[in-house]
């Protein structure tokens, strides 16, 4: 009697080899949606939170006729020695107060956390825009305004203006 011969099934290496570099790449172009998801996240989560810090500096003003740092309204930029101010300072006067504000009725927000990169929100009282800036979109190029800042992923700040920076213009 004959012995036939069975022919077992299975993958070669080169066809696992494919498989594996496949799902490789398909891994990869998951990761990239991902962070990009992520990024676009949180340049939306400053923008949220710098509207809230804004409707809590119009509050401020509303009761004591001051913005952050004893601003007054007008003129709309102010250029003084340390006119910066980080928006939890209690110089600051929205989720605390150091007694120069008179009529204080606070506070007019919680403490504010970092922004997603770690850094403190900060109002500039003359604040120069590029136009590269989020959120200085159709102001011409070196032009002062008042805003509030979030320095952005790299963190720089403090009168160090760069692109990743993402702001709110109050006033020009």
């Amino acid at each position: 009697m004959a012995k036939s011969k069975t022919k077992i099934a299975g993958f070669t290496l080169i066809e696992l080899l494919v498989v594996i570099a496949i799902i490789g790449v398909l891994a990869s172009i998951v990761s990239i949606s991902v962070n990009s998801a992520r990024a676009k996240a949180k340049v939306a989560r400053v923008k949220s939170d710098l509207n809230q810090i804004n409707l809590a500096m119009e509050f401020l003003f509303d009761d004591t006729g001051f913005y952050p740092n004893m601003v007054t309204d007008y003129p709309c930029v102010q250029n003084f020695a340390n006119n910066e101010v980080y928006i939890n300072d209690c110089a600051a006067g929205i989720s605390c107060e150091d007694g120069s504000y008179s009529n204080w009725d606070g506070p007019y927000i919680g403490i504010v956390p970092p922004d997603p990169w770690g850094s403190d929100y900060l109002f500039d009282s003359d604040y120069t825009c590029y136009e590269e800036i989020d959120g200085c979109e159709g102001i011409t190029s070196g032009t002062k305004v008042r805003a509030v800042v979030s320095y952005g992923p790299d963190a720089t700040g403090l009168n160090v203006y760069n692109d990743d920076d993402i702001i709110l213009v109050l006033c020009q």
